[in-house]
């Protein structure tokens, strides 16, 4: 079992909407999923109460219960946990990364975001575990500035950026009014297969940060 923890310390980096989009796209490649919501936001929760499918779960939890939630998602044949954390409560934080195996930390393109991701970097390190940078919210059709934040980012700080990236698409919004993603709302768009190429990219791949962690 594969344990992420989205972590971020700015609001609208877009945890949820990762951890939602993710869950649902291992769902759908039949693979047992649990997100972990601890934002007091709960929007992770909201969005699966708003979705007609069971699947994937998500449970609201304490912060002093995220090791007993990932232990028991192992028991139950999870094959991926997904931990949405909340943006400002250390208790939570080091709970979340203790029980996780990567932390993915999503960032807008924007110089002020860049700046933003400090101290998820940071807290990373305190804790020693692998992190690695997700480029979330991208105008579509801009590889420049795609390739314009990723050297931005690596050359600030120690930690890799994924070479796949979530574009600012309409289906993202959309799709969560009725508790969806890209994926299921909407399965032939730029967005779903984006999502399935940071899918694939993170369960599968076999190069750098994530080669110990995800192919095993």
């Amino acid at each position: 079992m594969k344990t992420i923890c989205l972590l971020s310390q700015k609001g609208g980096s877009g945890k949820s909407t990762v951890a939602c989009s993710l869950a649902v796209c291992a769902d759908k490649h039949d693979k047992g999923v649990l997100i972990i919501d601890l934002d007091p936001q709960s929007t992770a929760t909201k969005w699966h109460e708003r979705r007609e499918d069971e699947t994937p779960f998500v449970v609201p939890a304490q912060p002093i219960k995220v090791q007993e939630a990932v232990s028991q998602a192992e028991k139950d044949g999870a094959d991926l946990v997904l931990i949405d954390t909340p943006p400002h409560s250390t208790g939570a934080i080091s709970k979340a990364l203790d029980a996780s195996d990567l932390i993915l930390i999503p960032c807008r393109a924007s110089i002020n975001d860049i700046d933003a991701i400090e101290n998820s970097v940071n807290i990373a390190g305190y804790h020693k575990k692998d992190a690695a940078v997700l480029i979330n919210g991208l105008p579509p059709n801009a590889p420049n500035m795609f390739r314009d934040v990723q050297e931005a980012i690596t050359e600030t700080y120690d930690v890799p950026v994924l070479p796949v990236f979530l574009s600012q698409r309409a289906d993202f919004v959309h799709s969560a009014t009725v508790g969806k993603t890209p994926v299921d709302f909407a399965p032939n768009s730029k967005a779903a297969a984006e999502v399935e190429a940071l899918y694939k990219h993170l369960m599968h791949t076999k190069q750098g940060i994530l080669k110990r962690l995800f192919t095993k």
